[in-house]
């Protein structure tokens, strides 16, 4: 009997711990009460959860499940960081206000799948069923967070079940706001963002049209870094799901691993071109851009690979590439003297301070307030319009040391034109005296020759032996062929000092001719070439300029071509170009001697040029003719042209202008 008795109590006593254990596992649902004072609710020590880890229960079989009350935390947000389970919360309303209009909040816009159920007196009323895995009209209201409408009449009671799923991280901030309320203060909020982002498309613009102002590469870095963090902070914030992602897939998702991926490239790439790292730090260049390779081959993975191990890549190595970049820049800074260093250095001072902040406030380290809430925005805000200082002052010092460079360039070249200025006056004197020396030495070798020609003259009139006057012919040439030299000497030198005058006298065209005939047949000699000489047939002009330098001209062209000539024809010919006062007469010397190559043929009129050395040896000369006939074809306002072509002969243009005309 009294064994009988224990064994009911000890029963009694089970079920009573039962009762108990069952009570703290699952305690009752604590009511938020909502009043006409109540702006907004934080309902973080109301909520209860339960994880269903196998992804398979309804409503109704959670209902059963034993829900935890959430521990208590500096952190007012529900967080199970990355979990494959599904988070289940419930807490209960109940409406003490007149207002009947109310708000629940779920503020991660990033969360795959959210479901929501309003139940009253044990019935399901509304079920919501949302996430940005879905179209972004399957929201209640258009809103970058998740927003359900809750009505509460005065008095009434609702049980909130909320069901998420989401390969990000599972944080679920809740608030439930008055609708009024939540409008006004959501207004203060875009406005907020709206800011920041407009300093970061504005900085990004700006920097992008002073690159196509100069051309610095460092300036399109740091528009692709400003632009892949725009897409960063506007995917977690939920405007990229919003206003761009309306219809969306796994790239939802991905657009945060992707263009977290492409700021570690680019911040990376940016770092190293404005820094200078190849040259200022060898180590530190190798070792960002390494981590900046890093983050593209992430970019390309992360498109394969599943969503949790793609972005723990990219958050490792974004805080590794932000610390290693800092340090950089400090050390630069401090201990290399790099001036840009300075802005850069505390740029990423303050955008790791903000990120560290924000994982601060992640990790329940630190409490969620406005500050750690937003300091990841702010740190980057910061960060980039600061970034962009040093962008201006990298520019300003450009252009220092540009000025630099080009005072010191113009101090060089008027070091350089003086020291030309000089050197061009020595060999204008240089010139001279060459110039006076030839002409000394030229009226020197003439008197002495004039004797030579007229002893050979009185010679020939004297009865010799024959072969003294074969003697006195070969001296009579020789003096002929030195005084012709000599002239062509003097000519050269009175054209290139300048003193060469312009007699103009009315040209006895006939009597030219006849004197260039004779003078060719001269010439010729015994070479098997005929010279002739062809007036023109119509000759209504007269020709006003000066004989002696038309016929040293001529005289010179058929020098040159008789030397060139070994059999053929010379003819030497006149025409008219034209039939106005101003019109040209045109004296033209064709040959049928080698040619010029056409590569020479430009170069023929330099003084003393010659093809190569045999011309020399093999047919004489000094090679002063042709530049003294262009010299002087010049002083009479004409000009020399050849054409030619090679081993078939040439012909040679005199062209001269018609001072005056009578028909």
């Amino acid at each position: 009997m009294v064994l009988g008795s224990i064994k009911q109590w000890v029963k009694k006593a089970q079920v009573v711990v039962a009762l108990l254990l069952l009570s703290l596992l699952s305690p009752a649902v604590i009511g938020s009460e909502l009043s006409d004072q109540t702006l907004s609710l934080n309902v973080y020590d109301q909520v209860q959860f339960f994880l269903d880890k196998s992804n398979e229960l309804n409503l109704e079989a959670v209902k059963n499940k034993p829900f935890i009350k959430a521990p208590e935390s500096k952190d007012s947000n529900l967080a199970f960081g990355y979990s494959n389970a599904t988070a289940w919360l419930k807490f209960e309303l109940s409406n003490a206000a007149d207002n009947e209009d109310w708000l629940v909040e779920v503020g991660y816009p990033i969360l795959d799948y959210v479901e929501l159920f309003i139940e009253k007196e044990g019935n399901v009323v509304h079920h919501f069923d949302t996430g940005d895995r879905k179209p972004i009209d399957s929201r209640p209201l258009d809103h970058r967070n998740f927003i359900f409408p809750v009505m509460l009449s005065k008095g009434e009671k609702a049980t909130i079940y909320l069901k998420v799923k989401s390969a990000s991280s599972l944080r679920i901030p809740l608030t439930v706001w008055n609708k009024n309320h939540f409008f006004e203060k959501d207004q203060l909020r875009l406005l907020a963002q709206g800011s920041y982002f407009g300093i970061l498309i504005i900085m990004m613009l700006y920097n992008l049209f002073i690159y196509f102002s100069i051309k610095e590469k460092a300036y399109l870095h740091y528009v692709f870094y400003v632009a892949s963090y725009i897409v960063v902070q506007a995917s977690i914030n939920g405007f990229w799901g919003q206003f761009v992602a309306v219809n969306p897939g796994a790239f939802t998702d991905k657009s945060i691993v992707l263009s977290l991926s492409l700021v570690i490239l680019f911040g990376c790439s940016f770092s190293v071109s404005f820094l200078n790292l190849r040259f200022n730090q060898l180590m530190a260049y190798r070792t960002i851009s390494t981590i900046g390779w890093i983050g593209g081959s992430i970019f390309l993975f992360a498109m394969f690979a599943p969503y949790e191990l793609s972005i723990k890549l990219s958050l490792i190595f974004a805080v590794i590439g932000s610390i290693a970049i800092t340090l950089t820049g400090l050390v630069l800074w401090n201990y290399h003297g790099v001036r840009e260093a300075r802005f850069f250095s505390i740029a990423w001072v303050g955008f790791l301070l903000g990120s560290v902040l924000m994982m601060l406030s992640r990790m329940h380290i630190l409490p969620d307030n406005f500050l750690t809430e937003n300091a990841a925005q702010l740190g980057s805000a910061f960060e980039v319009t600061l970034l962009s200082f040093a962008l201006a002052d990298k520019f300003s010092q450009m252009r220092g040391e540009s000025r630099k460079v080009e005072f010191k360039a113009k101090q060089s070249l008027s070091q350089v034109n003086e020291l030309l200025t000089e050197t061009l006056h020595r060999l204008e004197k240089s010139n001279e005296i060459k110039n006076d020396f030839l002409a000394t030495v030229s009226h020197e070798l003439r008197t002495p020759m004039n004797g030579v020609v007229a002893s050979n003259e009185l010679l020939k009139t004297m009865e010799l032996p024959e072969e003294a006057r074969e003697y006195v012919e070969i001296s009579e040439n020789s003096s002929r062929q030195m005084m012709e030299l000599i002239n062509s000497i003097l000519e050269f030198v009175d054209v290139q000092s300048g003193q060469s005058r312009v007699k103009k006298e009315l040209i006895d065209i006939e009597g030219i001719f006849h004197e260039l005939q004779n003078y060719g047949d001269q010439k010729v000699g015994d070479k098997k070439i005929r010279f002739t000489c062809h007036l023109p047939s119509k000759r209504d002009f007269e020709l006003y300029s000066d004989y002696e330098k038309i016929f040293s001209i001529l005289k010179e062209l058929i020098d040159n071509a008789v030397k060139f000539t070994n059999v053929g024809e010379i003819s030497l010919g006149m025409k008219r170009l034209g039939s106005g006062e101003l019109d040209d007469v045109e004296f033209f010397l064709m040959d049928s001697g080698i040619g010029i190559e056409k590569i020479h043929q430009e170069k023929i009129f330099d003084a003393f040029f010659l093809v190569d050395g045999t011309a020399k040896r093999k047919y004489g000369g000094i090679g002063m003719g042709l530049t003294t006939a262009q010299s002087l074809a010049n002083v009479l306002g004409g000009n020399i042209s050849v054409e030619s072509r090679f081993g078939e002969g040439s012909e040679f243009k005199f062209r001269l202008p018609l001072y005056a005309l009578r028909t």
